[in-house]
């Protein structure tokens, strides 16, 4: 009987540690997400009085808008490189104009040399990352959006081209489908180390988590006059983290297309 009181006592005082632990990890939970939401609030007021105070700097190109418009995000950390001009030129080979972004400012000299290869250059804050950036082109293009056969959205964290590579644009597009990535990730459901033994791959979009990286994306005039696809950057929370950035932008995204039953595919057969 004793052995039974002090076994019972022993986990009643482990059910009260695993509370107070439960409770803890709870409570810092909120508090991140208090902090992070309050970030996320300071963040976008900051920009828009930035973009208020004409910190988001506007100069035109060369070229003109055509149906197919690419938008190229670019973080010049180290100046403007011999990679980005490539890239540019090879986006205007296949066809596309390009909106360059740039998530630092540029040189005079910097906007001298990209003036020929493109259609406009626009000079913000880095606030959102990649996806603040697209939604920064996408706002400028939103008047053409109902007139383009094609918008491709990529950003300088890929080279492109490569020799004896693809030009991905046009493989894209050559795919025929509403909505096309470069690639995909979360499309095959993780099992417990103790079920690896046998385990077999099965690839599911219709995974919570599947998502098209934002490096590359392109869309077609069915995806671009959805209204999942204009909602969806009307109301996207911009945030200084990544992980959340990854979830509010990669993530959403591609959720909010594949619940509008847009086709999809990706050129890289996982």
């Amino acid at each position: 009987m004793c052995g039974l009181r002090i076994w019972t006592m022993r986990q009643r005082i482990a059910d009260v540690t695993g509370l107070k632990g439960r409770i803890k990890r709870g409570l810092a939970w909120r508090w991140s997400e208090i902090r992070r939401n309050g970030a996320d609030l300071t963040g976008a007021l900051q920009y828009w009085l930035a973009r208020r105070s004409g910190a988001v700097k506007h100069t035109q190109g060369t070229q003109h808008p055509a149906e197919r418009i690419a938008i190229y995000v670019m973080y010049p950390q180290q100046g403007l490189r011999t990679s980005h001009l490539h890239a540019l030129r090879a986006i205007l080979d296949c066809g596309y104009v390009t909106l360059v972004v740039s998530n630092l400012p540029l040189t005079e000299l910097e906007r001298e040399k990209l003036a020929p290869l493109v259609w406009k250059m626009l000079e913000r804050p880095n606030f959102g990352y990649d996806f603040g950036a697209y939604r920064e082109g996408i706002q400028t293009v939103a008047p053409m959006l109902a007139g383009l056969q094609r918008l491709v959205l990529m950003n300088d964290s890929v080279w492109f081209p490569l020799p004896g590579g693809a030009d991905w644009p046009l493989k894209a597009e050559a795919i025929g489908t509403d909505v096309v990535g470069a690639v995909s990730n979360c499309g095959v459901a993780m099992p417990e180390p103790s079920a690896l033994d046998g385990f077999r791959w099965v690839y599911d979009p219709g995974l919570p988590e599947f998502h098209y990286c934002s490096f590359a994306l392109s869309f077609g005039p069915q995806a671009l006059s959805d209204p999942a696809f204009q909602r969806f950057w009307a109301r996207i929370r911009l945030t200084n983290n990544k992980f959340h950035t990854v979830l509010r932008g990669e993530v959403a995204l591609s959720r909010a297309l594949i619940s509008a039953r847009l086709s999809h595919s990706e050129t890289l057969d996982i």
